[in-house]
């Protein structure tokens, strides 16, 4: 080939080894290089351990606020349990005393309008009718109020209830507070006559309990009472009042029964087949133009029964041993009333025999805050020792503590959490 030939005599060797470099541009020997800074080294080793400290100081920190964030305690329990084997007979009372099984009764009111032609006037007395409201701040026992118990509003004059009721006591919250019991009823203007028409808010008195403690303690409240008259009226068919008096008895049954269900307290349930009501008198009053307003008043009461008392008085039948502590329904939602097959129930009615649906078994209750108080501050071995102290209550109960290595329960109770299980 004609690039690759053999140098000639004389020739100059052109070996690419025989080029000469620039000095600026030879490298120095392998000998000559500059060895690593040993200075250099020491401080990297320094930084690296300083940084490592430093991430694990800011673990050690994250961690002992995040196990701070989230302190605190769980307690699992499991309450006692006992089986009820159906079907479950019970006796209630109106009022009864304590000890036995009592019931009480619970009055919603409403109104109902209609308008009707007239055809002239004609003269008419009547007396004023309305809704009132009776409260219970007295104590925590219900107030039977006989038929005809008076009422003063603060005009002075007097009302009538035409039939006895019974004033719930008061409620106790879980704070301790306490709010009056209240029950409503048709009162009547004592006279006939315009001048008993109330429009506005109005309060009352009961004089029958001037000179006592009740007296202040017991009182009563309406928006309006109206119908009373004294003079001419609008004329209606008889046929049109009986009519438009029907329509509305109808749209208050379909009404007055939820608005019943709507104010049975909490802890209460109603009891079926118990549910009366009672009709005031049909208020006509001159709408103009040959027309007559119309209206009815009425209230409905129904039996109402406390379901930790039930389920008391169900361990009483069916727990041998009972001791007579705090118990109610595993599941007091689904747990009805009603009375016993064949029994006619009347407002005047004193005793009920009921049937209890749908309650398998009761559940001893304890006070949950005394339980978180209990163990507040306490060591982590101490724990068997609280709950024995909510015995027969409490069958067996369960402790996590956060963070796992805490030995002691949260000194403030509401870091202490309380679950309750079905089962022993």
């Amino acid at each position: 080939m004609k690039d690759v030939h053999p140098r000639s005599e004389g020739e100059p060797q052109r070996s690419i080894r025989s080029i000469s470099l620039p000095a600026n541009r030879r490298q120095a020997p392998p000998a000559e290089r500059r060895a690593p800074s040993q200075g250099g080294t020491g401080r990297s080793t320094r930084s690296f351990w300083l940084m490592a400290a430093g991430i694990v100081a800011a673990c050690v920190v994250l961690g002992l606020l995040i196990a701070n964030f989230f302190a605190g305690a769980t307690i699992t329990v499991f309450p006692r349990r006992a089986s009820i084997t159906p079907p479950l007979s019970l006796q209630a009372a109106l009022d009864a005393p304590v000890g036995s099984l009592s019931y009480q009764l619970l009055s919603v009111g409403g109104s109902a309008k209609r308008t009707a032609q007239a055809s002239g006037m004609v003269q008419s007395d009547t007396a004023a009718e309305g809704t009132i409201t009776i409260y219970n701040a007295y104590s925590t026992s219900p107030q039977r109020l006989i038929a005809n118990t008076r009422f003063q509003a603060t005009t002075a004059k007097i009302y009538r209830i035409h039939t006895e009721v019974t004033v719930p006591g008061m409620k106790k919250a879980a704070n301790g507070t306490l709010t009056p019991g209240s029950v409503q009823a048709l009162a009547y203007a004592d006279k006939p006559g315009p001048d008993y028409n109330i429009s506005s808010s109005m309060r009352f008195t009961i004089p029958g309990f001037i000179g006592t403690s009740r007296y202040s303690k017991f009182y009563a409240t309406t928006d309006s009472i109206m119908g009373g008259a004294s003079g001419l009226r609008p004329a209606v068919s008889p046929v049109d009042l009986q009519n438009a008096e029907g329509q509305m008895r109808q749209e208050l049954m379909a009404s007055l029964p939820g608005m019943a269900t709507a104010r049975v307290p909490d802890g209460f349930a109603p009891i079926g087949g118990t549910l009366t009501y009672q009709y005031g008198a049909l208020s006509n009053t001159d709408a103009g133009n040959n027309t007559a307003s119309l209206g009815l008043q009425a209230t409905a009461t129904v039996a109402i029964i406390r379901l930790s008392d039930a389920a008391n008085a169900a361990a009483k039948s069916q727990v041998q041993g009972y001791d007579g502590a705090a118990v109610n329904f595993a599941d007091p939602s689904k747990v009805s009333f009603s009375l016993a097959t064949g029994t006619p129930y009347t407002a005047a009615a004193r005793s009920l025999p009921l049937v209890v649906s749908n309650a398998s078994s009761i559940v001893w209750q304890f006070d949950e805050n005394q339980l978180t108080s209990g163990l507040a501050g306490k060591p982590r071995s101490s724990f068997e020792e609280v709950i024995r102290g909510f015995a027969p209550a409490i069958a067996r109960a369960t402790a996590s503590l956060r963070p796992f290595w805490e030995s002691s329960f949260p000194s403030n109770p509401a870091d202490i959490r309380v679950t309750i299980e079905d089962g022993n």
